[in-house]
C-alpha cells in the first residue's frame, strides 16, 4: 500500500498561519464549555477519561510492536492507527477539559473515527482574530481510517498481509510513538494538558 505516512501524521507541535477550509477550528461550533471550578465532578470524570485514553494508546502501541516483532505488518499497522485515535480521544479529554472545544465536540469524539485521527493532526492556529486558537485538518481522519481497513479486512480486491508493508507499519509506529514522547513530555513541562500544552 502506497501511505504517506508523513502526510497522514504530521509532526507534533506545528502552527499554521490563516488556516484554509481543510481545517476547523476548535471550539467555533454550538455546544457548551467545561467549567472546571463550577462542574467538578464532570471535570474529574473527563480528566480521567482524558488520562485512561492515553495509556490505553500508550499500551495499544506496545502491542502494536509486539505484533511487528511477530512479523505480522498488517496487524501491527493496525493496532498502531487505533492507537493514535485512542490518542486523539485523549487530547479531545484534555481540550475539553481545558475549555478549549465544546461538550458537543467532546461527544463526538467517542463516536466518530475520523475525528479522533483528524484532530491529532492540529496546529496552533495564528489568523489575526485571537493569539492562538486550534485548528484541525479535517480531511485526513478518512484516509487513516481506509488504511486501517485495508490492514485489517480481506475483501475481493484486498489481502492485509499483501497491502500493508513492514516499512507502512513501522513508519506508523514511530509516528504515533512520537506524539505519545511530544505530548507527555510538553504536558510536563509546561504543567497543563491538551493543546494547551503544546501551543500556549
Amino acid at each position: 500500500m502506497d501511505l504517506d505516512i508523513d502526510e497522514l501524521i504530521v509532526e507534533p507541535g506545528h502552527f499554521v498561519v490563516a488556516p484554509d477550509k481543510r481545517f476547523r477550528l476548535a471550539g467555533d461550533g454550538k455546544g457548551a464549555r467545561l467549567d472546571i471550578f463550577r462542574d467538578p465532578d464532570d471535570a474529574k470524570r473527563i480528566y480521567a477519561a482524558y488520562a485512561r485514553c492515553y495509556n490505553n494508546a500508550a499500551e495499544l502501541i506496545g502491542d502494536a510492536e509486539i505484533l511487528f516483532e511477530a512479523k505480522r505488518f498488517a496487524r501491527a499497522c493496525a493496532l498502531a492507527i487505533t492507537a493514535w485515535e485512542e490518542l486523539g480521544k485523549s487530547q479531545i479529554a484534555a481540550d475539553y477539559y481545558s475549555g478549549v472545544l465544546t461538550d458537543i465536540e467532546y461527544k463526538a469524539a467517542f463516536k466518530e473515527h475520523r475525528l479522533k485521527t483528524a484532530y491529532l493532526n492540529r496546529a496552533g492556529a495564528i489568523d489575526g482574530t485571537d493569539f492562538l486558537t486550534v485548528a484541525y485538518n479535517t480531511t485526513i481522519g478518512h484516509k487513516l481510517e481506509g488504511a486501517r481497513q485495508k490492514a485489517l479486512y480481506a475483501s475481493d480486491d484486498n489481502v492485509p498481509s499483501k497491502e500493508i508493508t513492514d516499512d507502512n507499519a513501522r513508519d506508523v509506529i514511530n509516528k504515533v510513538k512520537a506524539h505519545l514522547e511530544y505530548i507527555r513530555f510538553a504536558e510536563d513541562f509546561n504543567g497543563r494538558i491538551g493543546s494547551k500544552a503544546l501551543f500556549k
